[in-house]
């Protein structure tokens, strides 16, 4: 829709994955397809526009298309929201 929105984005590592979030939605695996991410849903979850599996949006102008929807233990780190990729 054109809205900016800061967000805060965890790289894990490729080969393990170490330090994923457990997904309540989508695989895991599908973090290694094209420009993937997984979106946390936490309190800051509502400022993406509740985002669903299939959702696309840019980050820095580069297509981003949304894998999964997991929880954390704590989320919302400064107030905004959190993708893992």
């Amino acid at each position: 829709d054109g809205a900016y929105q800061a967000v805060s984005v965890i790289g894990l590592d490729d080969t393990s994955l170490f330090g994923r979030p457990q997904l309540e939605q989508g695989s895991i695996a599908d973090l290694y397809a094209d420009d993937a991410f997984v979106v946390v849903r936490d309190t800051e979850f509502g400022k993406l526009g509740h985002p669903v599996v299939g959702s696309e949006f840019q980050i820095n102008d580069r297509r981003a298309v949304v894998a999964g929807i997991a929880r954390v233990a704590a989320g919302g780190l400064f107030g905004v929201p959190t993708l893992y990729t």
